[in-house]
């Protein structure tokens, strides 16, 4: 990360625990880092399209790529869990799994599937 003058800004005290926690669990050294990275993520969420959302994967565009997202619900002790794995990145936690939870529209999608299961269709199917 490219290191010049910094210019100071004054944020409130609950938002100054939010980046000061943020930059323990991004595991990086300073609170501009942190930030950083929030921002580049968020850009890179904006270059990311929802193509449409199935009983079993969600469709995205992003660069010029379609990719899959898949779906799977598995029944535990604790009741039921929703697991998502990323095709294109070969992971579990990747943009485009932060992007499936942050698009109002898949959230909504999983989380009716995740209440009842595959059996009715899923807001989005064609």
């Amino acid at each position: 990360m490219k290191r010049g003058k910094v210019k100071t800004i004054a944020v409130p005290p609950w938002l100054y625990e939010e980046i000061r926690e943020l930059k323990h669990e991004l595991k990086v050294e300073s609170m501009y880092e942190a930030i950083a990275k929030v921002v580049e993520e968020y850009r890179e969420m904006h270059e990311i399209k929802h193509l449409n959302t199935y009983k079993d994967h969600i469709k995205l565009l992003h660069n010029n790529r379609v990719i899959d997202v898949y779906i799977k619900l598995r029944e535990g002790r604790n009741g039921r869990r929703l697991d998502l794995y990323c095709d294109y990145d070969k992971s579990d936690d990747c943009v485009h799994i932060r992007y499936c939870w942050w698009n109002e529209k898949i959230r909504k999608a999983l989380l009716e599937i995740l209440e009842k299961g595959y059996t009715d269709p899923v807001p989005g199917d064609v």
